[in-house]
């Protein structure tokens, strides 16, 4: 089992929320009858993507080497079930295999699928995150090369988080310029698409550089900076505002990158979100297939045996959907994530080896 050391818990705690939010908007999706407050609620859940990327980005700063090797296996193998899945359900009269052309299948297993639009969500439910945070791994290594040529640890972040605003910027500019094919609609490929996300990328680099600076180590101060940028990213995801979905993305980095460094400075472990946030990755991947399935189960049972209100089918789908997909996930992670990642583990060493071998 994969154990967090008290240095990073604070990352598998983040991973652990951002997936319980992302279980929640599906879970409302897939219950009717939901009051219209709650599904407001549930919604937002969508942002657990960006609490990801956060954590992705601070995590590839500490080590680039080993995540093909945990990401791509998980992947192939999810490929493969849900083309399963959608052909089965072919004999039901789902045209879901339609999606599975030769050129979107080929994109997703060369992890490119980030940047063809028929390709980017339609192979694995929830793929479009792989695809960007994929095709953030490109940039990451000039990136963080330029950054560290700064002069502190306070001037790289601080590069980083200029670079977010600018990124936005840039964003808003491309969107109102080339509406027709650039306007990022919530869930449209533009969204989805790098360019769109990296202002979050790098709100995540920016809180790695500036993990030790006095005022990232406040909490008080951390956690009052996460509020604020909650706020106003919750308030664009509402408003209706023309271009709010692409000033989100640097409103929603700010916001989890401030959370993860207030986990970080209070130090505070809640062993059940840790379990969950290391096998976050599996369960992300398998959730699809049983939320919408218990919520079937649960209103057929409201109907056919006890009378159950919307909100408590909704909260007995979550629940269910987290534990089954736990349990899953603790099975992959042994059977397919840990060797991978030993695997990845020794690749890492036996290039770092050479290195310093071509260099004495």
């Amino acid at each position: 089992m994969i154990e967090a050391t008290r240095r990073d818990a604070f990352i598998d705690q983040c991973r652990g929320i951002a997936i319980l939010m992302v279980i929640t908007i599906h879970a409302g999706q897939s219950v009717a009858g939901l009051a219209r407050w709650t599904t407001s609620i549930t919604e937002l859940g969508q942002l657990g993507v960006q609490l990801f990327f956060v954590v992705s980005a601070y995590t590839l700063c500490e080590s680039a080497s080993r995540r093909w090797f945990r990401i791509a296996p998980l992947y192939y193998l999810a490929i493969a079930l849900y083309f399963t899945v959608s052909a089965g359900m072919a004999r039901q009269g789902n045209t879901a295999i339609e999606a599975y052309s030769l050129a979107a299948v080929a994109a997703n297993f060369a992890l490119m699928h980030g940047f063809i639009p028929a390709a980017n969500n339609s192979i694995v439910p929830g793929g479009w995150s792989i695809g960007t945070e994929m095709a953030f791994y490109l940039t990451f290594p000039p990136l963080f090369w330029s950054l560290s040529r700064l002069a502190s640890d306070a001037a790289r972040g601080g590069m980083a988080l200029a670079a977010a605003v600018i990124v936005s910027a840039a964003s808003v500019y491309v969107a109102s310029t080339f509406k027709d094919f650039a306007l990022a609609d919530n869930n449209s490929f533009y969204f989805y698409n790098l360019f769109n996300q990296m202002p979050v990328f790098l709100a995540g680099i920016s809180a790695y550089w500036w993990r030790d600076q006095s005022a990232a180590k406040n909490a008080l101060v951390t956690s009052l900076v996460s509020v604020v940028s909650s706020a106003c990213g919750v308030a664009l995801f509402y408003s209706g505002l023309p271009f709010a979905f692409e000033m989100l993305p640097i409103a929603a980095g700010i916001a989890f990158a401030s959370l993860a460094l207030t986990l970080r400075s209070i130090g505070v472990r809640v062993k059940v979100i840790e379990y969950i946030g290391v096998r976050s990755f599996s369960i992300y991947i398998f959730h699809f297939m049983f939320v919408s399935q218990a919520a079937k189960i649960f209103e057929i049972a409201a109907i056919k045996i006890v009378a159950l209100p919307a909100l408590s089918i909704f909260v007995l789908t979550w629940l269910t959907t987290v534990i089954v997909t736990t349990l899953l996930a603790t099975m992959t992670e042994m059977s397919i994530e840990r060797p991978f990642i030993a695997l990845g583990s020794k690749a890492a060493g036996f290039f770092e080896r050479r290195e310093a071998s071509s260099r004495s």
